[in-house]
């Protein structure tokens, strides 16, 4: 019960528990590096601009840089914005790249969960984004993807590691909460309320 009560937290509204999701810290890194690099980029062109024109546009110059700062940090929280999850009154609520999906009550009282982990799972089963990994991919699979299979699957995966996959006629959720064991027995509770 400890567990359920550390991974959950519950806000004004008595009916909704909220999921924890471990960070992205991957894809932290990359988001990062790409508003440094653009930030960097609109600060040269501004030092361009002020040595074209001689110093006589100094305030374009600055507004240039202060513009391509400004809009590379929008870019980069856009970019690690993380997964939500919540239970609202028996209904499961997904979020992830700016995707939603939700399984109501009943969805959840007819899904298979199945407890598994991620580094382990056979490859046709996970996403095509965790199959091809390289430098610069983020480790991560956001919203709706492709498994190896070619079906689709809503995933909020943050991290490799332990996970849930929760096959219902919504379709098939693949998800990475703080504590899978904990977060699946709430989802059992729930769906077997009334």
């Amino acid at each position: 019960m400890g567990s359920i009560i550390t991974l959950l937290k519950i806000y004004r509204h008595p009916r909704m528990l909220t999921f924890a999701f471990p960070p992205a810290l991957r894809r932290r890194r990359l988001a990062l590096g790409g508003a440094l690099f653009l930030a960097f980029d609109a600060l040269m062109m501004g030092v361009g601009v002020a040595v074209v024109t001689r110093g006589q546009h100094l305030g374009a110059a600055a507004a240039l840089a202060a513009l391509g700062a400004g809009v590379s940090t929008l870019l980069a929280w856009a970019l690690v914005r993380p997964p939500k999850a919540a239970l609202v009154d028996g209904a499961l609520r997904i979020e992830a790249a700016h995707r939603h999906l939700v399984l109501d009550q009943k969805a959840l009282r007819d899904a298979r969960i199945v407890e598994l982990d991620l580094s382990t799972a056979p490859h046709d089963t996970l996403p095509k984004p965790l199959l091809k990994r390289s430098w610069w991919s983020t480790g991560d699979a956001m919203g709706w993807q492709i498994d190896g299979r070619g079906e689709p699957v809503f995933c909020a995966i943050t991290r490799i590691g332990p996970a849930l996959r929760i096959e219902s006629g919504n379709g098939t959720l693949l998800w990475t909460p703080s504590d899978p064991a904990a977060v699946a027995q709430a989802l059992r509770e729930a769906a077997g309320a009334r």
